[in-house]
């Protein structure tokens, strides 16, 4: 009787301390925002949308959203800057090697530090139908109306 109890009230605390914890991705922390002027959220999967600050952290699977004349900077573990101009709208995913930032509208410059990245690093812009992966460049990505258009500003 006494085994079966014990059993129980550990499948018990198993299951709620499961369903209390947060998945471990959506508390990755990829970046710190630098710069943020005008209208600017951040929608994450524990929260509703909320403006996001100077100095708040990015977490992986973050959605920024940048409104009318607003401008957001985000660095992104010490080797990529990525500005976000108004009305876009942008999600950063990584995994270890790749930095993925999904450009879903609108316009980004990302700059690449080729001296701070490991071998075999690199980082890539998806759009709804385009894919640029960079290592050390400098470079804009928009995305508008099923179009997206690379211009490379200095590297490769």
């Amino acid at each position: 009787m006494r085994t079966l109890a014990t059993g129980a009230l550990c499948s018990l605390s198993l299951a709620v301390s499961i369903a209390v914890a947060s998945p471990a991705w959506a508390e990755q922390r990829v970046g710190v925002v630098t710069t943020v002027v005008g209208p600017v959220m951040v929608a994450r999967a524990s929260m509703p949308a909320a403006p996001l600050k100077f100095k708040d952290d990015i977490f992986l699977r973050d959605r920024v959203t940048t409104g009318d004349d607003a401008i957001t900077r985000i660095l992104l573990g010490g080797k990529v800057i990525v500005t976000a101009r108004e009305r876009s709208t942008l999600v950063i995913t990584e995994v270890p090697g790749l930095s993925t930032i999904d450009l879903t509208s609108g316009r980004i410059a990302v700059a690449v530090d080729r001296t701070r990245m490991n071998a075999g690093e690199r980082v890539e812009v998806r759009t709804p139908n385009a894919v640029a992966g960079v290592r050390g460049t400098v470079f804009i990505v928009e995305a508008d109306a099923g179009t997206s258009t690379v211009t490379v500003l200095r590297g490769l």
